[in-house]
């Protein structure tokens, strides 16, 4: 059985580091056609931090971050103090197309609130999954990833573990950048209507974060933050072929 069918993207974020860019109502309109749907702003004036719940994170705003937010909570753009994500909450299969899709939305994004003069020190891309299949295939998954598997003449029963690996890619033609490819496979419990009855099942997940190394001497200007958004579908693509290669 291919594993990578049966992957379902539960979400997805990008993210650029940069300075914070401050709330405005002009930056607001700007960003409201790329969205395609209504947004709300909301921005932490306390002198401590705000709480915004998702259905896939809850986040923590410090005091002068702000966000943006769809009224079905799906989409959300969060401005940090060191860095912006566009979060998108999904439940669809598995597909490259997707991905692509994804990597176009923060292309244009990103583009549309980042002006020239600011450069960005590092960027990410990082996918969630939730393995649909039967729970035994998951688990001779895990053990062929790992000689250390038994103990006392007993296999492992889980799926929980990560990695990282450093790879350098080329984003252009005059830019190799190192990046952090990290996986981190875990279980949560989840309620499922089963039958009419919700029930607390165990659920198999599998987070990437695609994101570059810290390095002073690489700047991402508009243009390499472009780049780096054509091809996430392809890294992404190629850290999932790494795992599920059937």
């Amino acid at each position: 059985m291919d594993l990578k069918n049966q992957l379902k993207i539960v979400g997805m974020r990008g993210t650029i580091f940069v300075p914070q860019i401050q709330f405005s109502w002009e930056l607001v309109k700007r960003l409201q056609p790329i969205f395609e749907v209504e947004f709300i702003p909301s921005v932490n004036m306390s002198p401590a931090p705000m709480f915004i719940e998702g259905k896939l994170m809850n986040t923590v705003m410090s005091p002068g971050e702000w966000s943006l937010i769809s009224q079905d909570k799906k989409q959300r753009i969060m401005f940090k103090s060191q860095n912006i994500d566009v979060i998108e909450e999904l439940n669809a299969d598995y597909s490259v197309e997707t991905i692509s899709r994804f990597g176009e939305r923060c292309k244009l994004l990103f583009s549309s609130m980042i002006p020239d003069s600011i450069k960005c020190s590092r960027i990410a891309i990082a996918p969630t999954f939730e393995y649909t299949g039967e729970k035994d295939s998951i688990i001779k998954f895990a053990n062929t990833c790992f000689h250390l598997n038994e103990f006392k003449g007993v296999k492992m029963d889980n799926c929980d573990f990560s990695q990282v690996f450093r790879v350098q890619e080329r984003i252009s033609d005059s830019m190799d950048v190192y990046f952090n490819y990290l996986s981190k496979f875990y279980t949560i419990n989840k309620v499922v209507p089963i039958e009419g009855v919700n029930q607390l099942v165990e659920v198999s997940m599998i987070d990437f974060d695609i994101n570059s190394k810290i390095d002073p001497d690489v700047v991402f200007d508009n243009g390499a933050i472009n780049d780096f958004f054509s091809k996430v579908d392809r890294f992404c693509a190629d850290f999932i072929s790494f795992y599920f290669h059937e």
